[in-house]
């Protein structure tokens, strides 16, 4: 097949035809009827104004206000990432198991340890 390069007066005049040509009159009639026809009937719905609600216990509500069993899901994932980090911190963070263990003084000790750590590394950058 070969290709047949079109003008811009050709292109334009094609464009223009297209332009006019609105299909059939009833086709959007038509189009419109199928559209209603598959919509749901609505008849057998009581309008939600109507509709009485039994009273939902408090843990239906707390649910229904954290996004349902997937809010709920999201929130038990959070408490237990935070759970796991508390009681195995970072490489960086000291443990707080630790620290609850060791006297005052020691806790001071280690406090001016890690100052001097963090002076040192800092300087190590900046140098």
């Amino acid at each position: 097949m070969t290709k047949h390069e079109l003008t811009d007066a050709e292109l334009e005049r094609m464009l223009a035809d297209l332009r006019l040509d609105t299909g059939p009159d009833d086709l959007m009639a038509r189009v419109l009827a199928d559209a209603a026809a598959e919509q749901p009937k609505t008849a057998h719905i009581i309008p939600l104004a109507v509709r009485r609600r039994a009273p939902r216990r408090f843990a239906g509500q707390l649910r229904a206000q954290l996004g349902g069993w997937a809010g709920l899901g999201g929130l038990a994932a959070a408490c237990a990432a935070g759970v796991w980090i508390g009681f195995a911190p970072p490489q960086g963070l000291p443990d707080p198991a630790e620290l609850m263990s060791l006297a005052d003084s020691e806790i001071e000790y280690m406090d001016t340890q890690l100052l001097a750590a963090i002076e040192a590394e800092s300087l190590a950058e900046d140098g």
